[in-house]
């Protein structure tokens, strides 16, 4: 159950035999396991592979979407990435990881796409909603970062 290779090559045969519906339902388990054993690239393709045969395919935890979203990131595909996680508090409402999500969106919008007024409206709506979680010092010290570069431009 655990072997990325036999799964690999069931998947492809599914592909093969030609019918939908055996395909995406092993590529769920398959993506799961993927992104189990560190395997985020080859989640992604698989996802993107499945999305284009049925556009309703989605992962079957909410968590694998910040898995998802943190491999497009490091393909710098910072679009996808953002698209990944975009709505998931809507979709998956007081799941425990849409601070890390917010945090995710956040860094992604500052470090990446230089977009630092939308990261610190993410960061303030961390800091308001979730000052206990965990991520909220990580929250902090970006918003901080955010106000330097902010004074030092406007210097």
């Amino acid at each position: 159950p655990d072997d990325l290779v036999a799964h690999g090559r069931y998947h492809k045969l599914l592909l093969l035999a030609g019918r939908d519906d055996r395909p995406l339902a092993h590529a769920r388990a398959y993506l799961a396991l993927l992104l189990q054993k560190g395997r985020g690239e080859q989640a992604l393709d698989l996802h993107r592979a499945m999305c284009e045969r049925d556009a309703s395919f989605a992962p079957e935890q909410p968590a694998h979407w910040l898995r998802l979203a943190e491999a497009a990131r490091r393909r710098r595909e910072y679009p996808q990435a953002l698209a990944l996680i975009k709505g998931f508090d809507k979709r998956f409402p007081r799941h425990p990881e849409i601070p890390a999500v917010y945090l995710f969106a956040a860094s992604v919008l500052c470090e990446n796409l230089r977009q630092d007024a939308s990261a610190r409206q993410i960061l303030e709506a961390i800091l308001t909603r979730y000052p206990e979680h965990p991520v909220s010092g990580e929250a902090r010290q970006l918003a901080s970062v955010i106000d330097k570069l902010a004074a030092s431009a406007t210097a």
